[in-house]
């Protein structure tokens, strides 16, 4: 009988230990965070005037109504607004304006930051995570007058000489009449936006046999009104016979 009450009072000693077990503690919950929005990356940003600081707002959980960020931009430029972002979206990118003809000669600074939000959301986690340095640059739209001159081109390992380059009927693409001191007339194509880009599209140049293949691109520089752009010229073959840069200047 002896035996048979120790096993019992083991039994239920048993038993308590394995509810305890799988019955922990309250969780401790001083560190948790509410809903909050951030933006994604904080890494200092460059823009030219006219343009658009783009943001994209983030948050860890996925919020089943639409709320409001409001936004203020201090410093050399300053402009403040709002944004709604839809519900359900945990990651939404959005765009502040910056207004064109504001930067005479350095660029500006400024600071985007995040200044309100409206429901049971936070403003990052802790607060942080809610500005971006700006650095706002001058910018001077494309016009194909202003590129249809005679610049000095520098190629290395042939020195300086000068081309003129031509307008065509597209106001975006531009000949030079004197391709590499050659004579030959290649387009460029100018993007004409704020990325400012110069596209060779793959053309041929020379006259039978001498017959060859020229691709390239590059930037150009509204404010300075220069154009880098890298070229590769190929014979008929394929063979590269040449791979450079053109580095085009206004004469002084």
């Amino acid at each position: 009988m002896k035996n048979i009450v120790k096993i019992s009072m083991l039994l239920v000693l048993g038993f308590a230990w394995s509810c305890e077990s799988y019955f922990p503690a309250e969780p401790d919950l001083t560190n948790t965070y509410p809903a909050y929005v951030e933006i994604e990356n904080t890494a200092p940003k460059t823009v030219p005037e006219g343009s658009e600081i783009s943001l994209t707002l983030t948050s860890r959980s996925v919020v089943y109504q639409s709320y409001t960020v409001s936004y203020e931009v201090t410093g050399d430029y300053s402009t403040s607004g709002t944004v709604e972002v839809p519900e359900a979206m945990n990651r939404y990118t959005v765009s502040v304006p910056v207004e064109a003809g504001i930067v005479t000669d350095d660029p500006l600074s400024a600071t985007v930051t995040l200044t309100d939000v409206t429901g049971d959301m936070a403003l990052g986690r802790n607060g942080m995570n809610t500005a971006v340095e700006v650095s706002i640059t001058k910018f001077v739209p494309y016009d194909a007058d202003d590129y249809a001159i005679t610049f000095n081109c520098v190629e290395p390992g042939s020195g300086e000489y000068q081309c003129t380059f031509v307008k065509t009927d597209d106001p975006l693409v531009l000949t030079n009449s004197n391709f590499k001191d050659s004579l030959w007339h290649v387009a460029y194509t100018f993007s004409g936006d704020f990325d400012q880009v110069i596209t060779i599209d793959q053309q041929t140049v020379g006259d039978e046999p001498d017959v060859y293949s020229v691709s390239g691109s590059g930037t150009y520089d509204g404010v300075l009104r220069t154009m880098v752009v890298d070229y590769t010229v190929v014979d008929v073959s394929g063979n590269v016979l040449d791979d450079n840069t053109h580095t085009f200047t206004v004469p002084e």
